[in-house]
């Protein structure tokens, strides 16, 4: 008997198969996780909706800070780098 998760592991637990055979179980398993995922899909589809205003505005503001901070750090590393080795850019 094969079992689904040693397919999904990569490797075949019944020594009688041969390469052809696993390969072919092995996309049998991923075919059989796409219907799942498309009702995920859809599922997700239906349940989600558009922002108001006020909760786009607060994810842009969020997004544009997130941004700036990392940007920031990441100027203050270069002038730290620059004085360090003491080379211009």
């Amino acid at each position: 008997m094969i079992f689904i998760s040693s397919i999904q592991n990569g490797s075949p637990r019944n020594s009688s198969l041969d390469s052809k055979q696993f390969n072919y179980l092995q996309s049998f398993t991923y075919r059989m996780r796409l219907p799942s995922f498309f009702s995920s899909v859809a599922r997700l589809l239906k349940t989600i909706s558009k922002p108001d205003w006020k909760t786009f505005w607060l994810s842009a503001k969020i997004c544009f800070f997130g941004t700036v901070i990392l940007g920031g750090v990441g100027y203050l590393i270069r002038i730290v780098s620059v004085v360090l080795q003491g080379q211009g850019a």
